[in-house]
């Protein structure tokens, strides 16, 4: 993932069409083609134009592919609680006493839960 401190962040665009009014921000991060998100309210495209403007004042690197700043970028999917729960079971599982075993078995069984 390549990025860029270089960014120009344009005027919002009013764009009237047969299906009403939208706004467009329009931005350019390095040497790429413009990237543009299009807005139902000017509102929503003022928000979205001011938070752009207040990571590049805070000097966070924008991605190239996306033209987002890092802060903006969406993260990694977490894994689901099955996953989670397993992995939990592996790590936890060697410093058990029986006992506890015995408890985490009949508390994580499938016959014990309740949907």
């Amino acid at each position: 993932m390549s990025t860029s401190y270089d960014v120009r962040i344009w005027n919002i665009e009013t764009l009237t069409g047969k299906r009403g009014t939208t706004y467009r921000v329009r931005r350019v991060v390095g040497k790429q083609d413009p990237f543009q998100r299009t807005f139902s309210t000017k509102r929503l495209a003022e928000s979205f134009r001011s938070d752009l403007i207040s990571a590049a004042r805070k000097g966070e690197a924008f991605d190239i592919a996306s033209g987002l700043p890092q802060s903006m970028m969406p993260r990694a999917a977490s894994p689901d609680w099955l996953t989670f729960a397993m992995s939990y079971i592996d790590i936890k599982w060697p410093d058990f006493s029986p006992t506890t075993a015995r408890a985490q078995l009949t508390a994580w069984s499938p016959s014990r839960w309740r949907w």
